[in-house]
């Protein structure tokens, strides 16, 4: 009898050319975006989106094209023909049948396919070997089906949390409770069946009938220590707030795009029909989605995005990859957003010299790696093969390095400055890993990582080796430069990528298994890098896609937070939030903060959008084909008593969104004492956006002895003492002043709808 993961090889058999899809989603309802069957239009600069759009939907793209889905269905024809049925062959193709149309979210046409099938097994003792086989099939399905049913509507607030025991379960039970009878039919004849088990008590654990309802036989005991003091427990407001819109894969921003002191959300999708989505946050009301008052419909599709100030002028503009996983059909042009100031943005793509040529990638930092003032773009880039797991031989194209010229345009300098990189990228970090004031370069890759040292004259070398930073080397993902540890030095995580269910599953129970683990780099001082994965309580497989990383209890220590799947339908594990504690090790929160959000997980982003100084979490979530669209999450901090500022820095020499400042804060803490609290000036990891504003926890300091700021192109340091908590502040470079901004403050709790416990502000 086959195990849930050799279906999921199966499946990678029926997909054939649709391998790569396999490395990036799950599944989920219709878009609410523009309908695939529609050519959006959008202006003159966007036309050829809309274009890109068209031709995908009518080719025999094999994650959004039609041509496969109507190719099977062209075969199944033939039986309204009275063609002979051939057992075998009829099998293969209803149940191809059946994944192409769960692919596109039909599950009318998933179910009547595999009743087909299950007719040719029952009628065919030749079949019998393939019963398991057709009811896993039909297991995925009916899980998914539930998901859709009841995680995507506005009246079902976590429901579709990794919650033991709580007390809002799926209200639709019954594709759920039918999953649930074959499940358990599968393990009285395979009882060592790992991911069965898994999703068994998953499936359970959504209708809130864990663990009663589980046979002890069979039940998965989930982590259940208490929450440190002083980390809450998040509420999900999602959808009451307006943004848990259902899309496929896509990046996250959270940030002041308006200019009026509050935080605004920016989100992209994978999916190449359907536009990004701009909310905008009134500090009364919530928010409001402005996408067609911004002038965004036109901008379809989007791997991931970041903002970014390439004009210093003061505003937020937007920048979006596309392409990645897609290998030769991912070649569609990236999109740079100038900002207005008027409330709409302008497509400057081509304008600026980022538009050719268009290569397929997801990965892209900004730093202003000449010191010059202006921020530069490093673009990490992908390959031209099907199968991401076979690079002999592929044509891999090259990363860019575009030098920002300061007259809105930009120049690829990578060949001269030796960062091509010439193997898969899929993350991009910028850091100052030695504190000599220029910023080095991390590219995660499938195949060896590399760190490129800034060597100041415009030129890199790649000490990855001697620095002992090129694992994961099977296969990385999203990474980030951080000072985890509060001594003034950045340290550097870079996820791992490659692990099934079973891997998954085993870890989780304590067992000895083969998947990747992340990598957590401890710098030394002097720029070079101990391995602390293992002592830091990090040695486990996780699977994340999108991360961040954020302060959620104010203690002055940065905490993380993994979007965690991958494309397989059996792939359904919690997002995780990982406690900071002290610098030393991490804690799993993920189930008292009921963070675990089950839909896939990609762009993350950290940001106080109430601005109660407390981090906010917004996740944007989906997969990679049609039917694998999920709805987004918003987990709103219900803060302690903790106390925090936050500071808004404006450069003037230095690039004017002062990304790559560094801030040091130092307090006196009632548990330790003095000490010194670390932030680096930028949005965070490689999938997702966290807000430019430094929003720096003190945990249970009451005086700030010391504001001390280095600015990132002078060098130039400039430092406040005595700094009121509770603020929050804007300096400007050079100047003598650190200016309190009188901004709105809510509880976007109680905007949301009032939840139970919901404070006053």
């Amino acid at each position: 009898m086959p195990a849930l993961s050799d279906f999921g090889k199966g499946l990678r058999v029926l997909f054939g050319a649709g391998l790569v899809a396999l490395l990036a989603a799950d599944c989920g309802p219709k878009s609410d975006g523009p309908p695939i069957d529609e050519s959006p239009r959008g202006s003159a600069a966007t036309e050829d989106l809309a274009r890109d759009c068209v031709s995908i939907r009518d080719s025999a793209h094999p994650q959004l094209g039609e041509v496969p889905l109507r190719a099977v269905q062209a075969e199944i024809a033939r039986f309204a023909a009275g063609e002979t049925v051939v057992p075998g062959e009829d099998l293969e193709l209803f149940l191809r049948a059946a994944a192409r149309a769960l692919d596109q979210a039909d599950f009318d046409s998933t179910f009547t396919y595999l009743r087909r099938a299950s007719e040719l097994v029952d009628r065919f003792p030749t079949l019998a070997d393939q019963t398991d086989r057709v009811a896993y099939q039909w297991i995925l399905a009916e899980l998914r089906y539930g998901e859709v049913q009841n995680c995507s509507t506005p009246d079902a607030p976590a429901v579709c949390l990794f919650v033991p025991g709580a007390d809002r379960g799926f209200r639709k039970t019954d594709w759920t409770e039918s999953a649930i009878g074959r499940l358990e039919a599968i393990l009285e004849r395979s009882p060592d069946d790992l991911e069965a088990h898994w999703l068994l008590n998953l499936a359970h654990m959504s209708l809130r009938t864990y663990p009663d309802g589980v046979p002890v036989r069979w039940r998965i005991e989930p982590p259940s220590e208490p929450a440190p003091p002083g980390v809450p427990r998040f509420d999900e407001i999602g959808h009451q707030l307006g943004v848990a819109t259902t899309s496929l894969l896509g990046g996250a921003i959270m940030d002041d795009f308006d200019g009026d002191g509050l935080l605004d959300l920016f989100e992209t999708s994978y999916d190449p029909c359907r536009s990004v989505r701009l909310y905008r946050n009134d500090g009364e009301q919530g928010l409001t989605e402005v996408t067609e008052e911004a002038g965004l419909v036109g901008q379809l599709g989007g791997f991931n995005t970041q903002q970014t100030d390439y004009d210093n002028d003061g505003r937020r503009d937007i920048f979006i990859t596309r392409g990645g996983w897609q290998a030769s059909h991912g070649r569609h042009r990236n999109s740079l957003l100038r900002n207005r100031g008027d409330g709409t943005f302008e497509d400057v793509t081509a304008l600026a010299g980022l538009a050719a040529p268009a290569y397929p990638t997801q990965a892209s930092a900004w730093a202003d790696f000449d010191a010059d003032g202006d921020l530069d773009l490093y673009i990490g880039n992908e390959m031209e093969a099907e199968d991401p797991d076979q690079l002999e031989g592929a044509v891999i194209f090259p990363s860019q390095l575009f030098r920002n010229n300061g007259d809105g345009t930009f120049t690829d300098v990578a060949p001269a400055a030796g960062v091509t990189n010439d193997r898969m990228a899929k993350g991009v970090a910028w850091g100052d890993i030695d504190n000599d004031g220029d910023d080095d370069l991390y590219v995660s890759n499938l195949g060896a990582n590399r760190l490129y040292l800034n060597l100041g004259d415009g030129t890199f070398t790649d000490v990855a080796a001697e620095r002992g930073v090129t694992e994961p080397v099977g296969r990385s993902f999203a990474t980030w430069f951080w000072d985890m540890d509060n001594d003034g030095d950045l340290d550097l995580y870079c996820a791992g990528y490659r692990a099934g269910l079973e891997e998954i599953v085993a870890d989780y129970l304590g067992r000895e298994t083969s998947g990747e683990r992340p990598r957590l780099y401890r710098n030394d001082g002097s720029g070079f890098f101990e391995d602390v994965t293992e002592a830091a309580g990090l040695d486990h497989v996780v699977l994340p896609m999108g991360t961040n990383f954020g302060d959620i209890d104010n203690d002055g220590w940065l905490d993380i937070y993994l979007g965690t799947g991958n494309p397989l339908l059996e792939m359904q594990v919690p997002n995780v939030l990982l406690w900071n504690d002290r610098g030393g090790r991490f804690v799993d929160v993920t189930v008292p903060t009921q963070t675990g959000h089950l839909p896939k997980g990609h762009g993350v982003a950290f940001g106080d959008l109430d601005n109660d100084h407390d981090q906010d979490i917004f996740l944007q979530a989906g997969g990679f084909v049609p039917g694998e669209q999920q709805p987004n999450a918003f987990f709103a901090n219900p803060g302690n008593e903790r106390r925090a500022l936050a500071l808004d820095l404006v450069g003037v020499s230095s690039n004017r969104a002062a990304i790559g400042a560094r801030i040091e804060l130092v307090v006196e803490d009632g548990a330790d004492g003095v000490r010194s609290i670390h932030r680096v000036v930028g949005s965070g990891s490689s999938f997702g956006a966290n807000s430019l504003r430094a929003e720096i926890g003190v945990g249970d300091a009451s005086v700030v002895r010391t504001l001390r700021v280095r600015w990132p192109t002078s060098g130039a340091v400039q430092e406040f003492s005595a700094v009121e908590l509770g603020r929050i502040y804007e300096l400007v470079e050079g100047s003598e002043e650190l200016r309190v901004l009188d901004l709105p403050r809510f509880d976007v709790r109680t905007v949301a709808g009032g939840h139970e416990g919901a404070r006053t502000p």
